[in-house]
């Protein structure tokens, strides 16, 4: 009697084993993913296109196949600093910069590609644009001038004894 409770002890064990091992490996986690949907101007899924995502520190090219809904998945990648590439036959290229790829993180990058011809490439930044601030310029290229004249050219004591005359006494 005493060797079947050693028995189902040791089936209770083994398992709870089982049931918790998949938790423990899956908080294990090295990389991340990106994923996300190819899509046209009109929103309509493109199957089929190209995507490729580079790590720009390794230069390691994932390349993948949006699938027949037009979504494309690269699971397990180290984290770091990737660009995302998407082609597709009679569409301009676009490319993705600034992707920032931390570990657990499963980022989604939705692609829009645009009807175009051969060779063209859309950059899409999640970069702030440079500002210069060393040249005096305004965006429509037209600064106003100020002429400034020189404290020395001025009576200073001509506008103070102005001033204290026109303020009314007690």
């Amino acid at each position: 009697m005493r060797s079947i409770n050693i028995l189902k002890s040791a089936h209770v064990v083994g398992l709870l084993l089982m049931l918790f091992m998949p938790l423990v490996a899956r908080a294990q986690v090295a990389g991340g993913a990106i994923s996300g949907k190819v899509i046209d101007s009109n929103g309509a899924v493109l199957p089929g296109a190209q995507v490729t995502i580079r790590n720009k520190a390794t230069d390691v090219a994932t390349d993948l196949v949006a699938n027949e809904e037009g979504v494309y998945r690269a699971p397990n990648l180290l984290p770091g600093d990737y660009e995302v590439t998407a082609t597709a036959t009679n569409f301009n290229t676009v490319v993705q910069k600034g992707v920032v790829l931390t570990v657990g993180a499963d980022l989604t990058i939705d692609l829009q590609l645009q009807p175009g011809g051969v060779g063209m490439t859309v950059v899409v930044r999640d970069e702030p644009p440079s500002v210069d601030t060393t040249t005096p310029t305004s965006s429509s290229g037209w600064l106003p001038t100020i002429n400034l004249c020189s404290c020395a050219s001025l009576d200073v004591a001509k506008y103070t004894n102005l001033i204290q005359s026109s303020v009314p006494s007690k």
